[in-house]
């Protein structure tokens, strides 16, 4: 059986979770990560929540009793820092984990762009910029650091920088439609309008979630290009 979210194949069915609707795969690790679960992913049904909660306090423990077993397996200390902060909300123990896990294997983005998330939710942006860097210090050509930079430099408003930082993003992976979205934002204040019109018909084109706005964004920018 395959997970329809990581990929991961598993022999043993006890490791996976097979929706009773549409038969939609996904493993014990991805559920207990996904923290709250109310609808299957596959087909929008609703879950039995009791049965979720009872599955991932399962993996839980298993999580735990691996990594005293094996404290340096770095991609047990990743799963297990994800899965504590998103059904348990222990933030501090999966910054912990999180940091040793990228301190064991260099190079692993996995653990790293999670501590971006988690240091942008805290606030602290000067570390989130730092994991960013250090991943692309690794891996150059890591898109979602790069996006995440972006998200970070708009918040300090380094504009030009978050603008340059999109641009990277979407030189590596062009079909990012959220990247297009907020570099269009940043192009309209700063007054490149037509170049923001290009960035916003990109994000439609990809389909971009909010495609409605961005539409009446983009007729509103034609009119006000053509009217200077």
């Amino acid at each position: 059986m395959k997970c329809r979210l990581c990929g991961a194949k598993k022999v043993n069915s006890d490791e996976m979770n097979t929706c009773r609707d549409c038969g939609f795969t996904m493993c014990s690790i991805c559920m207990a990560k996904a923290g709250e679960i109310k609808q299957c992913p596959g087909c929008k049904k609703d879950m039995d929540s009791a049965y979720i909660k009872a599955r991932q306090e399962k993996t839980l423990k298993e999580l735990q009793s691996k990594a005293e077993k094996n404290p340096d397996n770095p991609k047990v200390l990743y799963d297990l820092g994800i899965v504590l902060y998103n059904i348990k909300n222990d933030e501090q123990k999966a910054i912990d984990l999180l940091k040793r896990s990228s301190e064991l294997k260099k190079g692993y983005a996995a653990p790293l762009l999670s501590l971006v998330m988690l240091y942008q939710r805290k606030g602290d942006l000067k570390r989130a910029e730092e994991a960013c860097k250090n991943i692309l210090e690794a891996d150059p050509k890591n898109h979602l650091a790069y996006y995440n930079l972006g998200i970070i430099y708009t918040q300090q408003r380094r504009l030009m920088d978050a603008a340059k930082s999109y641009a990277e993003a979407l030189k590596i992976n062009p079909k990012m439609p959220q990247a297009y979205n907020n570099l269009g934002n940043i192009l309209v204040m700063g007054g490149k309008t037509k170049q923001a019109i290009s960035a916003y018909e990109n994000a439609v084109m990809l389909g971009h979630p909010r495609k409605d706005k961005l539409e009446k964004q983009i007729e509103n920018l034609r009119k006000a290009h053509d009217g200077n």
